[in-house]
């Protein structure tokens, strides 16, 4: 089933409004476009990713099982990333 969008994501638990917008844009970038439909088990991955649950993702050939493990570490390191310091 697909019929949320990267834009229509509700905020995750522990996310800031900033700290999604931040992950829509970053994933937008190559991960998912921002217009594609996710599948019910990318959504759900995302959203237990980032309740720090352990996962297991078993589906078709593509069916987005790359996107279902990747975006929860992604969504992560964006989050984790505005407090890390300059590369200077």
């Amino acid at each position: 089933m697909k019929d949320v969008t990267l834009d229509d994501l509700g905020q995750p638990d522990g996310f800031t409004l900033e700290d999604l917008k931040r992950f829509q844009d970053f994933a937008s970038c190559g991960l998912i476009d921002s217009g594609v439909e996710l599948y019910e088990h990318q959504l759900e991955m995302l959203k237990q990713g980032l309740a720090k649950k352990n996962l297991v993702i078993t589906a078709g050939t593509g069916s987005g099982k790359t996107e279902s493990f990747l975006m929860p570490i992604i969504a992560q390191l964006v989050k984790e990333a505005k407090s890390w310091g300059s590369a200077d």
